[in-house]
């Protein structure tokens, strides 16, 4: 099923919707937006949170010693988001805006079915953030855009054991930080 509000009229007043989805096997997504424009100023938030649990295996897959199915093993992932950007119009021809957004979550990597050395591993962390600023002045015949960024990307893959997930301690275990 669906439930659509409508808050306001197409282009007049403030922005704000909520939303949400529920999938097999109970996923969740939850996500959520505002915007409001004040003369010269005007911003957007907007975020969310999904949660899948594990992806189903098609009915016609014949189970292997290292997936029996009826879920993929390890496909699970979850990911936060949150954003925020505000525009400012400082002249008639000049304007500036920032915005920043994060993303945050973690995923697992299903073990291969053919390999006969399966690996057990996850992403326990999946991150990125980015900030940036960025100057427009208009001119009669040209416009100049300059632009400021800032971004950190951070993924650590674990290695374990087994495919409990739960321990490190063979030597074919690891971490893995990729950090940019």
């Amino acid at each position: 099923g669906a439930v659509n509000i409508v808050t306001r009229r197409a282009g007049g007043g403030a922005l704000a919707r909520a939303g949400g989805e529920v999938s097999h096997l109970w996923g969740r997504e939850l996500r959520f937006e505002h915007s409001l424009d004040l003369g010269r100023i005007g911003w957007t938030v907007s975020g969310g949170h999904l949660e899948q649990p594990a992806w189903p295996l098609a009915s016609t897959f014949a189970p292997t010693a290292y997936e029996r199915g009826p879920l993929r093993a390890n496909s699970d992932k979850t990911l936060d988001h949150v954003a925020l950007a505000v525009a400012v119009r400082l002249t008639a021809r000049q304007s500036l805006s920032v915005t920043a957004w994060l993303f945050d979550g973690a995923r697992g990597m299903s073990p291969s079915t053919l390999d006969d050395r399966p690996r057990f591993w996850r992403f326990t962390v999946w991150r990125a953030l980015n900030v940036q600023a960025a100057h427009r002045w208009e001119g009669e015949t040209v416009s100049v855009d300059t632009l400021a960024w800032a971004r950190n990307f951070d993924n650590l893959l674990d290695a374990y054991d087994n495919g409990l997930y739960l321990s490190q301690t063979t030597p074919r275990a690891f971490s893995s930080w990729y950090h940019d």
